[in-house]
């Protein structure tokens, strides 16, 4: 049975060795050694070696990646489960007696380090949960599953199939239990194939092994045994072609999923990968940042104009985007024309400046199509008051 970990106080914040990796899956490692003192951390699915995800580089502290909980500096409890929903990682966390669900995301208050938020006031309402899964497909928002498990003195030993509202947190069984001794450590879901993996831990009767689940009927199948100890935690790639299943425990290992057999991988996990989410596409830079809606390489969390490619050459320059405001000659977003947008259109004339582009000449009519010093002119007219006939209109903002 494993144990039960009280969230205490953890002063003590040592720096944490990572190893720069191309990260598809996101996990839960207790690598620092201190209860609960789990770390969120990258993992390279061709190496199993972990890296400090990118969305803490700001943070002040050291580890950046330790989960800790407003509003003072407690580290989460222990993790047992985690999945992802959209851009927004949600995990389960053990308090005392009692399992919530939680989202991890990037604490301003923390200075961008790793924060978790329970979802709503209630727990889960089941013990012994230690996997979660998303499946978008399932009622009309998505629905998150779990798998619960009985220790009763005497046998039987079952578990059910739990359904979590991803709104509220609270849990509900889905039909009967499943057979005695099947203990379920992880689960991933299949969008293509539209099958819902779990992880079997072995107990008691039973060996550890890959299972399916129905969500319709809550029942298991056994796929085949793993022929490995010591995994907890599963995770599906749909990112590439075939698909992988991953599970972990303290390396990294790939399943067969005809089969269910392991094959070890390997990493550089000191402590234990209890919880594992499936993959993100790890060479999309925009990643857990909005993603890009205009497709110019800015990304959504960064990028002011978010309905207006950018051109290459402004990518070039390092400009940070441009906002719609900029159509209209209004270059910095304040709603009127002033000397300063004038002196950005002088830019623009005189080829200083590679943010412009022909769309954008719509200070005032006659339009030609590119911005000149004829537009400057104009704007700065407009900005001393000397012609207000002329007023920032633009035809093409939203």
């Amino acid at each position: 049975m494993r144990p039960r970990i009280l969230p205490v106080f953890c002063a003590l914040l040592v720096g944490l060795a990572a190893t720069a990796a191309s990260a598809q899956l996101t996990g839960y490692d207790d690598k620092l050694g201190l209860a609960p003192g789990g770390v969120l951390s990258d993992i390279d699915p061709h190496s199993g070696l972990t890296s400090v995800p990118p969305d803490f580089d700001s943070c002040v502290f050291n580890p950046t990646h330790l989960l800790v909980t407003p509003p003072f500096f407690f580290p989460i409890g222990f993790t047992s489960g985690m999945t992802r929903i959209g851009d927004t990682l949600y995990a389960l966390e053990w308090e005392n007696s009692d399992i919530y669900l939680y989202t991890i995301g990037v604490s301003s208050m923390f200075g961008g380090c790793a924060i978790g938020t329970r979802v709503g006031a209630q727990p889960v309402g089941f013990s012994e949960l230690e996997s979660l899964v998303f499946v978008p497909t399932d009622g009309p928002s998505g629905t998150l599953y779990s798998v619960d498990f009985e220790f009763s003195p005497v046998p039987p030993h079952q578990g059910r199939l739990i359904q979590i509202d991803p709104n509220t947190g609270v849990g509900a069984a889905v039909g009967p239990h499943m057979s005695n001794d099947v203990r379920i450590g992880g689960l991933a879901y299949d969008p293509t194939a539209d099958v819902l993996y779990a992880l079997g831990l072995g107990f008691a009767t039973r060996s550890p092994e890959l299972l399916t689940i129905d969500r319709s009927t809550g029942l298991e199948t056994a796929i085949g045994l793993l022929g490995a100890d010591g995994l907890e935690s599963l995770a599906f790639d749909a990112s590439v072609s075939p698909a992988r299943l991953y599970a972990a425990g303290t390396e990294l290992y790939e399943l067969d999923p005809n089969a269910g057999a392991a094959t070890l991988i390997g990493g550089d996990f000191s402590g234990t990968m209890w919880a594992m989410s499936d993959s993100r596409l790890a060479d999309d830079p925009c990643a857990g940042k909005g993603g890009d809606a205009d497709g110019d390489t800015l990304c959504d969390d960064e990028d002011p104009c978010k309905s207006f490619a950018n051109t290459l050459p402004l990518v070039i320059s390092n400009f940070s985007g441009i906002p719609d405001e900029c159509l209209c000659g209004d270059f910095d977003g304040n709603g009127s024309l002033s000397a300063t947008d004038a002196a950005a259109v002088n830019d623009c004339a005189a080829f200083v400046r590679f943010d412009c582009v022909s769309e954008r000449d719509e200070v005032s009519p006659p339009i030609n199509g590119f911005y000149s010093a004829t537009d400057a002119s104009l704007i700065n007219r407009v900005a001393g008051f000397v012609d207000p006939a002329y007023t920032l209109e633009c035809g093409l903002r939203p």
